[in-house]
């Protein structure tokens, strides 16, 4: 197995990543990142599995650089992990720029996931903390429709009226 093989790499610690056994998926990460400094694509993944070890400094300068990197297109989810980063350090201004710009794209690209439902309800509680009770209860009722119509339409919900 050669160690800087870029699939290895992202099959291994994606693997670890899967299953949540972050600490594991770090040294692929980190190996990612050191032989392949100059793409998005590693900086996105190492920065996410330290938004999951909670390395909140550290996993904001590696998305940063997705988008230094001009990552943003392939890599949306990283105003989401952003916006979470921002949302759990308290910083709502951040967090309402950061999670907004990801709502607004995943809603241009038609992408909507219970990630999205779960930006939107995060949202709501960055403007709560504004004091902006208006926004977070637009916020609010638009993730928590998403989120029933996303589990309305679910595969495993598929048939179960037959």
């Amino acid at each position: 197995l050669n160690p800087h093989h870029l699939d290895s790499l992202i099959s291994l610690g994606g693997y670890y990543q899967d299953f949540g056994l972050y600490n594991a998926a770090e040294s692929y990460w980190q190996t990612l990142v050191e032989a392949f400094s100059g793409h998005a694509l590693a900086h996105y993944y190492h920065g996410k599995n330290l938004f999951y070890l909670l390395r909140d400094d550290s996993a904001v300068d590696e998305l940063q650089e997705v988008l230094e990197l001009g990552g943003i297109r392939r890599f949306p989810a990283t105003l989401y992990f952003l916006g979470m980063i921002a949302h759990r350090n308290a910083r709502n201004q951040d967090a309402v720029d950061y999670l907004a710009e990801f709502l607004r794209r995943s809603y241009q690209t038609r992408q909507l996931t219970l990630t999205v439902a779960e930006a939107h309800l995060t949202l709501a509680e960055a403007y709560r903390r504004q004091g902006d009770e208006e926004r977070a209860g637009e916020q609010q009722q638009q993730g928590e429709a998403l989120m029933e119509r996303l589990l309305i339409d679910s595969p495993r919900n598929a048939g179960a009226d037959s």
